[in-house]
């Protein structure tokens, strides 16, 4: 995957911090502009470019909704992900409204890059819903993918086939899918974790 640029527009600086610590675990993501001075953001994240922009909600002088506003008003055509530490559907709405792709609440910033990469990936414009799937959840679902038995993905992944099956069953349940091969891959396939021309 080529290198996916992020601008990063947030007055806390502690956030930003732990949003660069997220992001560097990815090592498709590189961070071009980091700022807690959302005055100077429009500018710099247009003049940058940026594949992504995060954006807090609760600024001074320019609040979230404004530069997302802003961005969509001057060309911007990057994904736009929105932070607020309260979750709050009438802020949502308004985002939404105005273009971003995707809002998220600050105390849940552990899965912020497998978000971007589902923005990336996703032919939805909007994705109102990310489901958090632990990496073992997503081992499992791409083993299904590629035409693995229990069996064989207990073995790689160093499970009980046992183990495998209850994982199988409470994801699919998380997911709100059939426990069947069929509906793992149509679900990966979807939302961009399996590409069946891979």
């Amino acid at each position: 995957m080529s290198t996916l640029t992020i601008s990063i527009v947030d007055d806390d600086d502690a956030y930003r911090a732990v949003l660069s610590r997220q992001l560097s675990m990815y090592n498709c993501f590189k961070i071009d502009y980091s700022s807690n001075k959302s005055s100077e953001a429009l500018s710099n994240i247009l003049f940058h470019n940026s594949h992504f922009a995060i954006i807090d909600i609760v600024m001074p002088v320019i609040n979230g909704i404004q530069l997302t506003k802003e961005l969509r008003v001057h060309g911007y055509k990057g994904k736009i992900l929105a932070l607020t530490s309260i979750e709050n559907d009438y802020y949502f709405e308004e985002l939404y409204s105005y273009g971003a792709n995707h809002c998220m609440v600050k105390n849940n910033l552990n899965n912020v890059g497998e978000v971007l990469l589902k923005l990336t990936m996703s032919k939805q414009k909007i994705l109102k819903d990310v489901i958090k799937l632990s990496d073992t959840e997503m081992k499992i679902i791409i083993e299904i993918c590629n035409d693995k038995t229990n069996q064989q993905i207990a073995d790689k992944l160093n499970l009980s086939k046992r183990t495998v099956e209850t994982y199988r069953q409470k994801t699919a349940e998380k997911l709100n899918i059939q426990n069947s091969s069929v509906s793992f891959v149509k679900y990966a396939v979807k939302n961009g974790y399996y590409s069946l021309t891979a």
